[in-house]
């Protein structure tokens, strides 16, 4: 799940089309709800990894798209594959 949601992150994050800002805007909410409101929450998933969610929160916060190397993989899980070429 948390793998998923960086990859959403990473690659909608530099697209216009309008249902990947769709997944995009679905990421950051679920990244900036906080609480362990549920076993799937953000802060729930990063406690399971040993994660700081504060930490993370703001590190995925502040990535910049043209920062991330630009590679091809394929959203886990999701309803739309989003792809990026070399």
């Amino acid at each position: 799940m948390l793998e998923d949601a960086i990859r959403c992150y990473t690659l909608a994050a530099r697209s216009s089309r309008r249902s990947h800002q769709r997944a995009l805007d679905e990421v950051k909410e679920w990244v900036n709800t906080r609480g362990d409101h549920d076993l799937f929450s953000f802060d729930s998933i990063c406690r399971v990894f040993d994660l700081e969610p504060e930490r993370m929160r703001r590190q995925s916060n502040s990535l910049e798209p043209i920062a991330i190397s630009r590679r091809r993989f394929c959203t886990v899980g999701r309803r739309i594959a989003i792809r990026a070429s070399d």
